[in-house]
């Protein structure tokens, strides 16, 4: 962390004198310190702060009380963040919209919430967690526009995962393991399944890198996070791991010689994926033998029952939903509690992020969201050529597919959202323009 903070190596600091410099310096550190905290905050501190890895894996009987129920904490640390951010952009007199191309969508499916909560399930919470949401959101996005370096942010990634995975490999021996698998600080083991994957990714893309302090991390990164993601038995986040960087290196060679953007190829991918998946649904492949081939068990843990049940409410309320994040975990309001089912009532998502987009915004809001994961990929096209561009491409791929299995996206500070938004505001920024630049990206075109 020390090597993140001391590092100047930014068009903040080129051709300045001693004292311009210095004062440049510093207003680089206090952004990368903002961003280093909402990592840690949401990797580590809230879990230390929940106590939640104490319980062993048991359901904590008052976590979907506490659900509905404001956390002083959480907004006191969020609110401060984006006022140290807003402060940040006046005092550099920066434009945050550099980095739009990412976070327009992003907006618009926040002012829709906010357009839609007088038909709330629950206005009082629905208002709440939209709220923090957008400190959430600002915390993230003014930074990166600050700092302007997607280099830089790759970097606050990797060595903020580092600290994560050494942290959580530390508590192997105090630690033990719930009856599913190791938890390490998190309360279940797909959370730090998940947050595993995402380091390996992170760490596998860090290993051409120049400095040798990056891949000194990134290899010892490497070790922590497999390690990590094994004794956790987190199947999809297993999965994941191992598929994300292969597809990504095959979208990376595709969009290349055959000169598509790698947006329009992964589009491709997936409708033939869905083409292929309807084909063999039709010809009497049936969905729970496929999932009893892929995962084990075809319920998928009781994950199909879920879904059922959120497409049935879902259809009560087609076009505006529920609220934001107004259908689970909202007390006697929830339509949740009226399923005469306690699995249902006592569950916080749909463990499908679409669907749960689709129950709290309806079909506007998932239009929006699929805007974004669109704009998203579009840009993570146009940095893919540049160091670290593949990162944030394998992490948006990451973070599309997980939401199949879980439901991260627009989640208060879930990890897998989190660490979406660094990449898709990161590959929004506006590329450098200099022959420097330029020569880099062509060797780490060669390397992606």
């Amino acid at each position: 962390m020390t090597a993140l903070l001391a590092s100047t190596n930014s068009p903040l600091t080129s051709g300045a004198g001693t004292g311009e410099r210095s004062a440049q310096v510093l207003g680089y550190r206090t952004p990368t310190v903002v961003l280093v905290l909402v990592l840690l905050y949401t990797l580590l501190f809230t879990q230390i702060i929940d106590g939640s890895f104490s319980l062993g894996g048991d359901v904590d009987s008052t976590l979907f009380e506490t659900a509905s129920r404001s956390n002083t904490i959480n907004q006191v640390f969020w609110f401060l963040l984006l006022a140290c951010s807003i402060a940040l952009v006046i005092m550099r007199k920066t434009d945050p919209f550099n980095a739009a191309r990412a976070c327009l969508p992003l907006l618009v499916y926040l002012l829709w919430s906010a357009a839609v909560l007088p038909w709330a399930a629950d206005r009082h919470i629905a208002l709440r967690r939209l709220l923090l949401q957008f400190c959430i959101v600002g915390s993230v996005w003014l930074p990166i526009a600050t700092i302007r370096d997607a280099t830089h942010v790759r970097r606050i990634l990797l060595y903020t995962l580092f600290a994560v995975v050494l942290i959580n490999a530390a508590a192997i021996p105090v630690l033990k393991p719930t009856a599913l698998g190791y938890a390490g600080l998190f309360s279940q083991k797909n959370s730090l399944g998940a947050v595993a994957a995402i380091a390996f990714i992170t760490f596998l893309f860090g290993l051409p890198s120049e400095r040798p302090a990056d891949r000194a991390a990134s290899v010892a990164g490497l070790a922590l996070s497999l390690a990590l993601l094994v004794l956790s038995k987190s199947k999809t986040s297993m999965i994941l791991a191992s598929a994300v960087p292969l597809m990504t290196w095959i979208i990376g060679a595709l969009a290349r010689s055959l000169r598509f953007r790698p947006a329009a190829v992964t589009l491709t991918i997936a409708a033939v994926s869905a083409c292929a998946t309807v084909v063999a649904l039709s010809f009497g492949m049936r969905s729970d033998v496929a999932l009893h081939m892929l995962f084990g068990g075809d319920t998928f843990t009781g994950r199909t029952a879920i879904w059922s049940f959120a497409w049935t409410e879902f259809l009560t309320r087609p076009l505006i939903g529920f609220g934001f994040n107004g259908f689970w975990g909202v007390g006697a309001n929830s339509a949740a509690t009226y399923s005469n089912n306690a699995f249902f009532s006592d569950i916080l998502q749909a463990h499908q992020g679409y669907l749960d987009v689709l129950l709290e915004t309806g079909v506007t809001g998932f239009v929006i969201f699929v805007a974004l994961l669109l704009a998203a990929l579009r840009n993570c096209s146009r940095v893919l050529h540049l160091r670290g561009g593949a990162l944030f491409l394998a992490i948006t791929l990451f973070f599309i597919f997980h939401n199949f299995f879980e439901s991260s996206a627009f989640r208060r500070f879930e990890p897998a959202w989190v660490v979406f938004l660094f990449a898709a505001t990161a590959a929004g920024l506006e590329p450098p323009r200099t022959r420097s630049a330029d020569q880099r990206s062509s060797r780490e075109a060669v390397s992606c």
